[in-house]
C-alpha cells in the first residue's frame, strides 16, 4: 500500500511489527483508521475448543523447567536480532522474568498483526491459523506463555476475555524530532515544517496525522519509509529535515547522536491519543503466572530496574505508574 501515490523508501520488505508501539497503543484504543482498527463489539466471542486445551498454567510450566516469553521481531530497540542472538529492553525484561522464576527462557519471536487483538489470539490465547515455524534457536509463531509490549488499556483487556492484561512497565509517546540546523530559532510548530522534506514510517499513526493535519499542506513533504530505522538514518545523514515517530524508536537509533537533534515535545493538533502504556498479557487460565510475573516487573519498575534497562539502550524511560 502506498497512500496518496507516494513512493516508499527502504530496501527490505515491508513488516508490520516494525511499527509496533504506535500500532499497538492506538488500535487498542479504537482510533486507528479503518484499515486498522479493531471492530468496536465490546467481547470477543470464546472459542470452545480452545478454552481448556490452550495454554499452561504456572505448575505445568515449573514442571517442564521453561517458559515461554513472546517479542516483537525487528522492534528495535525493545527486541531485535544482534550478533545472531535477539537483545534489547523487553529482551532483558524477560531474561530478568525467567531468572527469578529459575526457569529456563524460550523466547519467541513474533511478527506483529494488523492488530493487537489479533497477536494475543495468534500468539497467547489460541495460536496461529497456520502451523508454528522457527529459525534457527528463536521460536516463531507459536503459542506463548507470556506476551511483552502489550498496550495496557482497559477496553482490550475487556474485549479479548481470553487474554490477561498486566503491570504496565513503560509509557511511550510520538513526537517529532528535527534537525537543528534546517530550522531557524528554538521555537517550533507544524507550520515550520512546510516545504521541508519529513519521514514517517509506512501505514503508522504518524504516516495518517501529517498526511491529513493542516488541511493536508505538509501530505507532499511525507518520505516514507519500510521501517523506523531508515527514516532515521535518513535524518542523522541531512536527507530530511524530520522524522515523526515514537520517542523510544527515535532515541534508540539515535544512540550517543541524541544530543544533535531536538526531541522537544512538540505541540500536536488534533491528535486525540499522542502516549500510551504498555505492559504483559498471559492467557485467562495462567492467572497463577500472572500473579508471579507481575510481582517481578513492576518490583522492577519500582527498585529502578526498568529504568536502568531502558539507560542501556539510549532510551529515556516514563514510568507508567505516578
Amino acid at each position: 500500500m502506498r497512500p496518496f501515490g507516494q513512493s516508499v523508501r527502504g530496501s527490505t520488505p515491508l513488516l508490520k511489527n516494525s511499527r509496533r508501539s504506535v500500532l499497538a497503543g492506538l488500535a487498542a484504543l479504537g482510533i486507528m483508521p479503518t484499515a486498522f482498527a479493531q471492530t468496536a463489539n465490546p467481547r470477543k466471542p470464546i472459542y470452545p475448543d480452545t478454552k481448556n486445551t490452550v495454554g499452561e498454567s504456572l505448575e505445568e510450566i515449573q514442571a517442564k523447567g521453561r517458559i515461554k516469553i513472546a517479542v516483537y521481531e525487528d522492534f528495535r530497540p525493545f527486541s531485535f536480532v544482534h550478533d545472531g542472538k535477539l537483545a534489547g529492553i523487553d529482551v532483558d525484561i524477560a531474561q530478568r522474568i525467567a531468572r527469578e522464576l529459575g526457569l529456563r527462557l524460550e523466547l519467541m519471536a513474533v511478527q506483529a498483526d494488523e492488530n493487537v487483538d489479533a497477536d494475543l489470539r495468534n500468539h497467547i490465547w489460541r495460536g496461529p491459523r497456520i502451523g508454528a515455524r522457527s529459525e534457527g534457536s528463536i521460536a516463531v509463531d507459536a503459542v506463548a506463555n507470556l506476551m511483552l509490549h502489550i498496550p495496557y488499556n482497559k477496553e482490550l483487556d475487556v474485549r479479548n476475555e481470553l487474554a490477561v492484561l498486566f503491570s504496565p512497565y513503560f509509557e511511550d509517546r510520538v513526537t517529532i524530532v528535527r534537525d537543528p540546523e534546517q530550522f531557524n530559532g528554538s521555537e517550533f510548530s507544524l507550520f515550520d515544517l512546510e516545504g521541508k522534506e519529513v519521514g514517517v514510517e509506512l501505514d503508522t499513526l504518524s504516516d495518517f496525522y501529517l498526511s491529513s493535519t493542516w488541511g493536508g499542506k505538509l501530505r507532499s513533504n511525507l518520505e516514507r519509509f519500510r521501517r523506523p530505522d531508515d527514516g532515521m538514518a535518513a535524518l542523522m545523514t541531512g536527507e530530511i529535515a524530520a522524522f515523526m515517530a515514537p520517542v523510544s524508536q527515535i532515541e534508540g537509533a539515535l544512540g550517543e547522536r541524541r544530543e544533535d537533534f531536538d526531541l522537544n515535545q512538540t505541540p500536536l493538533p488534533g491528535l486525540a491519543v499522542d502516549s500510551w502504556t504498555i505492559g504483559a498479557a498471559v492467557r485467562e487460565n495462567a492467572r497463577d503466572l500472572r500473579w508471579e510475573a507481575g510481582d517481578i516487573i513492576d518490583a522492577m519498575v519500582r527498585n529502578g530496574e526498568m529504568a536502568s534497562i531502558f539507560s542501556q539502550y539510549g532510551v529515556s524511560y516514563r514510568s507508567p505508574v505516578g
